[in-house]
């Protein structure tokens, strides 16, 4: 794991592009705490550089950017190879020889021996990478299937860029960064802003699974390539749906992720492993100590309203299993203290909440391992998420007439959420906040189809327009544009797959993990395991109780059915809580009229949610977020672009 950065310039520069690479790596140092080093050929106008945390092969012999040894082949790599001891023995049997261990080693003989696609294509693991040729004068650049490492490149008048991290790029001379109105959009549409779009103009994220070659006469125009793509993936997946027993199914799975788990614990330095009490960190960590001599070192959170504080849960789930567990509790005096670091930490505007207790968990964990292993991309592929539960309901709703549909949406929404919450206190339908549950279902409702509720379901700002004054279209529409006919549960978790999770979920977990010098792997997102889970018929994903019924089966059989049955809420925070006491003062001097038109946002309808807030009469703790979490981006980092 470490941070990556380099330049190709088309003419002249006013400085080396050794130096300007090395500016760029060292801004992002945090990524690789143990060192950095450059190369740069400046006739060919191309400086690459790299930042180094050192995980496997602790030698120089691991350094980069790594030189091939022909000569020709100039490697700065980001992440890790799982399968680099099968590849390593495979190439080895060819006649090659290798002067360290490390992964980043065999991935640049992969190269070498079978080209960018073919090495991309065998490689299982995390990584972002750039590879110059210097007999073609060629960069690629590459990412894995899944987006688990970033990578940002762009274009600047007559210069290529690239880095793990934004932030690279304020190193460039005369680089001034604009913003880009359309991400701006979908960033208080969704919470952030979807790929391949950055917050600026002229920079984008290398998609998931694609491949980029650039020489000097396509600079503004470089060659793409899809070596793999989880819709394509899915759709094969699908044609050979599994049809063995329930316990054969099973165990296919669970020797999958096994295997995973396993290739994931390679490592030179200590690992561990974050432990939330929820089943898929359970399952990991299960699988962890399944198959180590020693005690896994597991970490959680908890927080000190007991509505929110889950810490137990994952306490006796730790006990069980006879880890040695650490756990920390979030104050709010905890977020105020973190908040101000979260433009730094993540570059763009980012507006899940879950990203202080995700990076204090880090900051945390990293005190005792370098390594840890994370139950993310559980939910997309095993169905966890409450939307995947309600889409049949939604789908049979939708099929009654759209009259008739939004005269219910109308009629729902005539009540104030205040009126539902008393009507439930005395009542005890369901649990808090049966107002806004009921709003937002009458905003289903009067959904156009399947792909428009769910973009209601999954949107915080229904109208960026409203906020912004810029219209946009979020490019999940068209991702269901795309998919066939697929049971809409799938299509939604195919969705949150190609979006949610790396735009999301990978961003908030890279960027808070690195910003501590930590690295996380994430065993469920493996090929393999990818592979059978969307081989599973959706029965074996959903039960009429919830999703992620195979790996409930699989939990109780490791740590019984006590354990294994546990609600699971993930990292939430009580914003809306913390909003109207402790976190008042602070929001209120952002929400601020004038400098809220600073940053071209529409200060009448924030003032009239953040009141609505304030009096208890609605709940917008994430509205207003998106709209917080832009400002203090806006105010530090442009000012230091």
């Amino acid at each position: 794991m470490c941070g990556i950065a380099g330049i190709l310039i088309l003419h002249g520069a006013d400085r080396p592009t050794r130096d300007i690479a090395l500016s760029m790596v060292e801004r992002i140092r945090h990524r690789g705490p143990d060192g950095n080093d450059t190369w740069s050929d400046e006739n060919a106008g191309i400086g690459l550089a790299h930042q180094r945390l050192s995980i496997i092969d602790l030698s120089n012999n691991g350094s980069q950017p790594m030189i091939s040894a022909c000569g020709n082949f100039i490697l700065t790599f980001n992440g890790e190879i799982y399968n680099f001891p099968s590849l390593r023995e495979k190439l080895e049997g060819s006649g090659i020889s290798f002067r360290g261990h490390s992964d980043t080693e065999v991935f640049l003989e992969l190269c070498i021996k079978y080209g960018v696609t073919t090495a991309c294509q065998r490689a299982n693991g995390m990584f972002a990478f750039a590879l110059w040729d210097r007999a073609k004068a060629e960069l690629t650049l590459g990412r894995d299937r899944f987006g688990q490492k970033p990578l940002y490149y762009g274009t600047d008048a007559g210069r290529f860029f690239f880095a793990s991290e934004l932030k690279a790029f304020g190193a460039i001379d005369g680089y001034l960064p604009t913003i880009c109105q359309t991400a701006k959009a979908l960033y208080f549409q969704h919470g952030y802003i979807p790929s391949p779009l950055s917050i600026y103009k002229d920079v984008s994220k290398l998609m998931p699974g694609t491949i980029l070659r650039v020489q000097k006469s396509t600079i503004s125009n470089p060659n793409r390539e899809v070596y793999w793509s989880a819709l394509e993936s899915a759709k094969v997946n699908q044609q050979c749906v599994l049809t063995g027993s329930r316990q054969e199914n099973d165990k296919l799975l669970e020797d999958a992720l096994m295997k995973s788990v396993k290739q994931s614990m390679i490592s030179d330095v200590p690992i561990g492993c974050f432990l939330s009490g929820g089943i898929d960190s359970s399952l990991i960590s299960a699988f962890m100590q399944a198959q180590s001599t020693q005690r896994v070192k597991t970490f959680s959170i908890g927080f000190e309203e007991s509505e929110y504080d889950e810490s137990g849960k994952a306490s006796l789930v730790a006990a069980r299993l006879g880890t040695e567990h650490s756990m920390m509790t979030v104050t709010a005096r905890d977020a105020i203290d973190a908040i101000p670091l979260m433009p730094i930490v993540y570059d763009e505007p980012f507006a899940d909440a879950s990203q202080i207790p995700t990076y204090l968990l880090s900051k945390m964990t990293r005190a005792k391992v370098t390594v840890a292993l994370s139950g993310d991309g559980g939910d997309e592929l095993f169905g966890g998420y409450s939307r995947y539960v309600w889409a049949s309901k939604i789908a049979q709703i939708l099929a009654f007439p759209k009259l008739l549909r939004t005269a219910t949406s109308l009629g729902l929404s005539s009540l104030p959420p205040s009126l539902y919450d008393q009507i439930n206190q005395v009542m005890s339908l369901t649990g808090g906040q049966l107002g806004d549950k009921v709003h937002k279902v009458a905003k289903i409702i009067n959904g156009r189809d399947l792909p428009d509720a769910y973009l209601r379901m999954t949107s915080i700002w229904d109208d960026a327009s409203a906020i912004t004054n810029e219209c946009s279209t979020s490019p999940i529409s068209q991702t269901f544009a795309n998919m066939p006919s697929f049971d809409m549960r799938h299509k939604m978790m195919l969705a949150d797959t190609l979006h949610y999770l790396p735009d999301d979920i990978l961003v908030k977990v890279d960027r808070a993990s690195m910003a501590s010098g930590l690295e996380t792997r994430i065993p469920f997102l493996d090929q393999n395991v990818f592979d059978v889970a969307w081989q599973l018929n959706i029965g074996e994903k959903m039960a009429p109780s919830g999703g992620k019924f195979i790996l409930r089966r699989m939990l109780e059989r490791m740590i019984g059915a006590d354990l294994s049955k546990q609600s699971k809420m993930g990292f939430a925070l009580p914003i809306d809580k913390w909003l109207r006491g402790e976190l008042r003062d602070w929001a209120e001097t952002l929400l601020e009229p004038q400098r809220l038109l600073d940053n071209q946002i529409n200060p009448e309808l924030v003032r009239e949610i953040w009141n609505q807030h304030l009096s208890g009469t609605r709940n917008w703790q994430h509205r207003i977020w998106t709209v917080l979490m832009y400002q203090i981006w806006a105010e530090t980092s442009l000012a230091q672009a």
